[in-house]
């Protein structure tokens, strides 16, 4: 391979190990926390599978505060970007 065709790729690879150790990694970390029952101050971790998002699904608070969310996004961030 030409030497000139690789050289660009330097700059980028550094670039995509930040972004993997910064972002995804720890990303696919809180995924996986997001199956246990998993407490900072216990060194005990469950395994739950998606009770989590069950309980999260079935909760009226959540569906309340989605639905804030969207509403803040809808009134406040878009025309404000667009302005």
């Amino acid at each position: 391979m030409n030497k000139r065709k690789v050289y660009p790729g330097y700059f980028v690879l550094g670039a995509l190990i930040i972004y993997l150790v910064f972002m995804v990694i720890p990303g696919l970390i809180g995924i996986g926390f997001s199956f246990t029952d998993w407490s900072a101050y216990t060194d005990e971790l469950n395994f739950v599978g998606w009770e989590n998002y069950q309980t999260i699904f079935n909760d009226k608070l959540f569906w309340m505060s989605l639905l804030n969310t969207t509403i803040f996004v809808l009134l406040v961030v878009v025309p404000g970007t667009i302005l």
